[in-house]
């Protein structure tokens, strides 16, 4: 009786154990997440606008340069890079987007916080921008040859001066190949400008209530735009990947002028 028990013991024992490495077995090559991290978005920021510089012209202008080319990306294998989408929020306060944007930037440059920068990002409303005569995602898209691209976006319009027209260029071209001018616009099926101070049909000022404004009642016409960049990819499996972000800078818009 002695011997059959230790026989009894044994095999449960080995049963157990024979099944607690399957497991694991499964697990470890089946169910174990892959973590990717994607290189920084952006190479070169060659113009960061400021909302405190008024001037309607000259420096109201974002441009950048693109991070496709990065070694990076030779290690991630069949990893695709799809482009680089641009997050916008109109604020009502400069005290409001400061903290915002402060935050947002110290997640970016916090190697302890940056993996959740972009959901940050998210949860203060940032909603990707959108373009006329274009109807794709993500905004800037990928170069077929992995190169960098040199993206420039103005948000208004300053008179009929085609050189301070508001527009998304990238290497110099219209959004796609469009044929015709890609004018920034902000997130949603509306087709709304940032031409606040116009009377066009797609020329309308923040209201409060609207999902891509951090309101204020003291804005009397007054508006800051701030924007961020955030590289996009995928794997094999076609799981969506982004990158950290990055502040690319704000501008000042005034809604009781018609250009700016």
């Amino acid at each position: 009786m002695k011997i059959a028990g230790l026989k009894n013991s044994f095999t449960s024992r080995f049963a157990f154990i024979l099944l607690l490495g399957l497991f694991l077995l499964t697990n470890l090559s089946c169910g174990l997440e892959v973590y990717i991290l994607m290189p920084e978005p952006i190479s070169t920021i060659t113009q960061k606008p400021d909302y405190s510089n008024t001037d309607d012209t000259g420096e109201k202008y974002f441009e950048f340069v693109t991070n496709e080319s990065a070694d990076e990306y030779e290690s991630l294998g069949d990893f695709k890079f799809r482009g680089t989408e641009i997050y916008y929020r109109i604020y009502g306060s400069t005290s409001t987007l400061d903290t915002q944007v402060n935050t947002l930037v110290s997640y970016a440059t916090d190697s302890t916080k940056s993996a959740s920068s972009y959901d940050k990002l998210i949860s203060y409303g940032y909603k990707a921008l959108a373009s006329s005569n274009y109807d794709d995602e993500p905004l800037i898209k990928a170069s077929s040859d992995s190169t960098d691209q040199r993206v420039y976006i103005r948000l208004t319009d300053y008179y009929n001066q085609s050189e301070y027209s508001a527009r998304i260029t990238v290497d110099g071209d219209y959004l796609g190949g469009s044929s015709s001018v890609t004018v920034p616009l902000r997130n949603g099926s509306d087709g709304y400008t940032f031409n606040f101070g116009r009377s066009g049909t797609y020329d309308k000022a923040p209201l409060s209530g609207d999902s891509d404004v951090s309101y204020s009642s003291s804005a009397n016409g007054n508006w800051y735009v701030a924007m961020f960049a955030v590289g996009l990819g995928r794997d094999t499996t076609f799981t969506s990947y982004h990158s950290n972000i990055e502040y690319l800078g704000s501008v000042y818009i005034n809604a009781n002028e018609e250009n700016n």
